[in-house]
């Protein structure tokens, strides 16, 4: 059995639970953007803060997977671990896609949901991580090999250089579109290349160790970065919600998340952690993937509920809802997460006794 990384472990249940925060809270944002742009602007710093949680993940995937020991042919690596990945993904659009068809009272049928699934954004709106994600598994065995002859000073070099030509060129060009002017955009790097070098970036923090000055200087970026979000946020925001300043694409998530990774590595080992609540944080950190796949199905469905009850007219009211909402969503989530996987690991351990 693998030794768990607690911190990692811990690491991926907050950024479940931000971006269940985050996705619940983008209605709410959505209203006061037209209602009031003072409460859209402190809902959004309130949505900045787990906005660390995305770029975490694909940190987490490189820590563990660019640093994988044991040797295998790809074809190995992809029938080991892709169909964990893309069976869930396949099973979940069917039950996303049925649900909005009946929802929505639109027409279904086996070509339209191709055409979607294939799309990687039309079925539903969380669901581009797992295309992406399933994409650089696919070239995890070839980057583990670069990233063995590369040293630590050359690995740093390129996660800047791809930063510079993705997150850093992203960011201006948002700014710059107010001014309805471009900057360089010929050269910035594709989308996935920038999800692709935060898996550099997780395995360097997690590899390498870091001085103390240097995590200083990480923790104040990162700070004034997550001061930063909202501001350029609320002033490249015209009418419509777009979130630019926010996703993993800017320079803002970047920095945070670095600082967020750093400080749990270097301190969350001083937590004094009992073996049986260490089980049942490595328990949780295990159903997170399919946590991931069921939340917006349960804010969906709850938020109805919800709406039917009692509908608030004031922004307290709304808080407030937000805040048992949450509560709800983050139970409800969890609970079919852990379900979930223990009904897949029982699955797993009847087709070993089979064979």
């Amino acid at each position: 059995m693998k030794k768990r990384v607690v911190y990692c472990d811990i690491l991926r249940i907050i950024s479940i639970i931000g971006i269940i925060c985050l996705h619940l809270m983008a209605n709410m944002r959505d209203a006061y953007l037209v209602l009031n742009k003072k409460y859209y602007f402190i809902l959004t710093c309130l949505d900045s803060i787990p906005r660390f949680a995305v770029p975490i993940f694909f940190m987490i995937t490189g820590a563990f997977m660019l640093g994988r020991k044991n040797k295998e042919s790809y074809k190995e690596f992809l029938k080991k671990r892709i169909p964990k990945l893309l069976i869930p993904l396949v099973i979940f659009c069917v039950i996303y896609y049925i649900y909005d068809g009946m929802t929505l009272h639109s027409r279904m049928s086996l070509i339209d949901f191709w055409n979607k699934f294939s799309s990687g954004l039309e079925i539903k709106y969380h669901l581009w991580f797992m295309y992406s994600i399933i994409t650089i598994y696919l070239f995890i065995p070839f980057l583990q090999q670069f990233i063995e002859k590369i040293d630590k000073k050359d690995l740093r070099t390129l996660i800047i250089v791809i930063f510079i030509f993705g997150n850093l060129i992203n960011t201006i060009n948002v700014v710059l579109s107010r001014m309805e002017t471009r900057f360089l955009t010929a050269f910035k790097v594709p989308d996935l290349l920038i999800y692709m070098n935060y898996t550099f970036l997780g395995y360097y923090l997690f590899k390498y160790d870091i001085k103390l000055e240097d995590r200083k200087k990480a923790y104040i970026i990162g700070i004034i970065s997550l001061i930063l979000m909202p501001i350029f946020d609320y002033i490249c925001t015209v009418n419509i919600r777009e979130d630019s300043m926010l996703l993993a694409l800017s320079i803002f998530p970047f920095f945070y998340a670095i600082a967020v990774f750093l400080f749990a590595k270097y301190n969350l080992h001083k937590v004094k952690i009992s073996a049986k609540n260490e089980k049942y944080i490595n328990k949780i950190a295990n159903s997170v993937f399919y946590i991931y796949l069921v939340h917006v199905l349960v804010i969906e469905v709850s938020r109805k509920v919800i709406n039917n009850i009692y509908v608030p007219q004031r922004f307290i009211g709304y808080s407030l809802q937000l805040i048992i909402h949450s509560f709800i969503v983050i139970i409800i989530s969890f609970a079919l997460g852990l379900l979930i996987d223990y009904l897949m690991n029982l699955r797993k351990k009847q087709f070993k006794k089979i064979g």
